[in-house]
C-alpha cells in the first residue's frame, strides 16, 4: 500500500505545483501583452490611471483565486497521503533506515509548504482580494484618492505574495522530487512486507 499512497502524494503534489506555476505564468504572460495595448475600459471611464493594469488584474485575480484554493486543498490531501507513508516508516525504521533522512527532510518540507499555502489561501489571498475589488469599485465611481491609496495597499503585497507564491512553488517542486526518489531508495525490507 506504500507505493499507492506515495504515487497518490506525488500526484497531489504534482497539481499544486501546476496550479501555482499556472497562475505565475498566466500572470506573467498577461500583463506585458495588454501593456502595449494600451486597453481603455468603459466601466472605468473615470479612472485616469492604466487600464492595462486593471485588465490584467481581472485576469491575475482570477488566476489567483484558483491558485488559491489548491493552496487550501494542496496541504489536506499531500498530508493526508502522506500519513499512512509516516506511519508505515515508523514501523519499519528499525529495519530500514535508509529511508528515514528522506522522511524526515519530507516531512519539514511538506510542514513549511502547508504553513505557506495555508497563510495564502486563508489570509493574504483573500485580503489581496478584498483590496483589489475595493480599489475597482473606487476606480469605477471616480473616487480617485480611494483608489490610490487602495492600489498602494495592494502593491505593498504584492512582493510578500510573490516571495510566497515561488517558496510554494519550490517547495511543492522538491515534495515532487524526494517522493520519487523515496520510491527508488533501496529498502532492506522485501517488498512482500511493504505490499
Amino acid at each position: 500500500m506504500r507505493r499507492h499512497f506515495e504515487a497518490l502524494h506525488i500526484l497531489a503534489a504534482i497539481l499544486w505545483f501546476t496550479a501555482l506555476m499556472s497562475a505565475g505564468l498566466g500572470a506573467a504572460v498577461a500583463f506585458p501583452v495588454l501593456k502595449p495595448l494600451n486597453p481603455h475600459l468603459p466601466d472605468f471611464a473615470q479612472f485616469p490611471g492604466e487600464h492595462w493594469r486593471i485588465a490584467g488584474g481581472a485576469i491575475g485575480n482570477r488566476l489567483f483565486t484558483i491558485s488559491d484554493i489548491f493552496q487550501l486543498a494542496g496541504p489536506i490531501v499531500c498530508t493526508l497521503f502522506f500519513i499512512p507513508i509516516l506511519l508505515r516508516e515508523r514501523s519499519t525504521a528499525a529495519e530500514a533506515p535508509r529511508l528515514g533522512g528522506i522522511t524526515i527532510a519530507r516531512s519539514v518540507i511538506l510542514l513549511l509548504a502547508c504553513a505557506l499555502g495555508l497563510y495564502q489561501s486563508l489570509i493574504l489571498g483573500p485580503d489581496m482580494r478584498h483590496t483589489i475589488e475595493a480599489f475597482w469599485s473606487a476606480a469605477r465611481a471616480g473616487n480617485l484618492d480611494t483608489a490610490a491609496s487602495l492600489q498602494a495597499a495592494f502593491d505593498a503585497s504584492h512582493p510578500k505574495a510573490r516571495i510566497i507564491m515561488e517558496s510554494s512553488a519550490l517547495l511543492t517542486f522538491l515534495l515532487i522530487i524526494l517522493g520519487l526518489w523515496s520510491r527508488r531508495v533501496p529498502c532492506r525490507v522485501p517488498c512482500s512486507v511493504l505490499l
